[in-house]
């Protein structure tokens, strides 16, 4: 089943409808849904006849997707060990060969070592760097797992970010068109790839310079905890007043800022590495 969720703190869903019923107002058992007229969706004409044309709009269209399959790379490794966050860096084929290197964070990595040597979708793993609460790996993709990006930029987006969250991976991506992004939802629907729309939204190019590609509450986050002190020496403010002031969980606002963190060094200082991208 295809679905739209609305965003809640950590990877939740607060609200679940079809994704077929995005351009009607109420769904068949009553529940509102996307429309042109409701806050954060798109606005703009839909494409006619089908055809997927860059909309004449000043800015970007970023979609924020969750999907699994069981054989998307590190699947069963991420459900089984959700308190690791995992982030890819590169895919690349070499020599007939499918290589990913990808960052492991959190407080559960031995386990997740484990599970990496038992699972279907990689082999040959490596440790390329060591630390306290990260590793970095690269593994040898199994001839029958799938991967994301690929797909993505054959459908007409730019990959963003990809990462786990919850035994899902969290794809954000800049799209065309809502006709692309409609490509790609159907492109997993015929692959049995379960995809869940998480948040559509426009930034302006004005945003786009000033952003560096964060989504609207890492930006919020960000700008709160600079304001308040958070990142003063010694801090102004905790991480759980930050979370109070939010309404939300430590977890989720730690969540964001490390996202937010790791976003902002990909824009500014680290090398052209697109999340991911197949290389």
């Amino acid at each position: 089943m295809t679905t739209i969720v609305a965003r809640t703190p950590i990877c939740g869903i607060i609200l679940v409808t079809p994704m077929r019923d995005l351009a009607r107002d109420v769904s068949a058992n009553g529940e509102t849904t996307p429309s042109r007229d409701t806050p954060g969706y798109p606005p703009g004409e839909d494409s006619q006849n089908g055809a997927d044309q860059t909309e004449a709009r000043d800015g970007s269209l970023i979609g924020e997707l969750a999907l699994s399959h069981p054989d998307l790379a590190l699947s069963g490794v991420i459900r089984r060990v959700p308190g690791v966050t995992v982030r890819p860096t590169r895919v690349t084929a070499s020599t007939g060969s499918r290589l990913m290197v990808f960052t492991a964070r959190g407080e559960r990595l031995e386990p997740f070592e484990t599970a990496l040597d038992d699972s279907t979708t990689v082999s040959d793993p490596l440790v390329i760097e060591r630390t306290t609460n990260g590793r970095v790996f690269r593994v040898e993709l199994t001839d029958d797992t799938r991967w994301i990006t690929p797909d993505l930029v054959q459908a007409g987006a730019r990959p963003l970010n990809v990462e786990s969250c919850h035994g899902k991976w969290e794809v954000r991506g800049q799209f065309r068109s809502r006709a692309a992004l409609g490509a790609f939802r159907e492109y997993c629907e015929n692959n049995d790839i379960s995809f869940t729309l998480k948040q559509l939204y426009w930034t302006s190019r004005a945003d786009h310079r000033t952003d560096f590609g964060l989504s609207p509450n890492q930006l919020e986050t960000v700008r709160e905890a600079h304001r308040s002190g958070y990142f003063d020496v010694p801090r102004q403010v905790s991480q759980q007043e930050l979370a109070d002031h939010f309404g939300i969980s430590s977890s989720a606002v730690s969540q964001r800022l490390r996202r937010a963190t790791a976003q902002i060094l990909e824009e500014t200082v680290l090398p052209d590495d697109t999340a991911g991208s197949n290389q």
